[in-house]
């Protein structure tokens, strides 16, 4: 060997730095103050919401029904979904104003949304923001913050208490269904 050392690169690090440095230092990724917002009190009131679906397939199924519960109790609402390019979603029972499909392309070398996508996301006007990946993503948590939605609810996860302004943690882990129903019953 020449003496030269191996760069190895490391997303997960480089992410974890990116998420606290945006969460510190950048306004409008800041969550406002959580105390001053009732999800449950404001959904009734809210007209638009951005919904980012899961990218992982195995959450779509029981993710499906508890979206058509959600409309039910919120028939009011203006619904816009962000999902993968992958599903095939059934719009019948659903009143969606508007869609935005996310691509392979959408995403950065480290997993990130590119500007392009973050654009799309701005330039829309969303009252509240709901991300339906279980996990807490830091690429959905990033689409839910940069939407301008005052109200931003998810799960709890790694990246959730950055850029959400409601995490939700079901109180017992149970089926990816029992976590979705646990959710909806929260929001209303």
């Amino acid at each position: 060997m020449s003496g030269k050392r191996k760069f190895t690169f490391q997303s997960k690090g480089l992410k974890r730095r990116l998420a606290d440095f945006l969460g510190r230092n950048l306004k409008r990724y800041k969550p406002p103050d959580a105390a001053a917002l009732n999800p449950l009190a404001l959904l009734k009131d809210l007209k638009t919401v951005l919904v980012v679906f899961p990218f992982d397939e195995v959450y779509f199924t029981p993710m499906q029904s508890v979206l058509t519960q959600f409309q039910e109790k919120f028939p009011h609402l203006k619904l816009t979904l962000a999902y993968p390019y992958n599903y095939d979603i059934p719009t019948e029972p659903l009143q969606i104003d508007k869609t935005i499909v996310i691509g392979i392309q959408h995403a950065n070398l480290v997993k990130l949304p590119r500007k392009s996508l973050l654009e799309e996301f701005r330039a829309g006007t969303y009252d509240a923001a709901i991300d339906l990946n279980p996990a807490g993503t830091l690429f959905s948590n990033i689409l839910c913050s940069v939407s301008g939605a005052e109200v931003r609810i998810g799960f709890s996860g790694e990246w959730s208490e950055h850029f959400l302004n409601y995490s939700f943690a079901p109180r017992v882990r149970g089926s990816l269904a029992d976590n979705y129903k646990a959710l909806l019953d929260y929001l209303s």
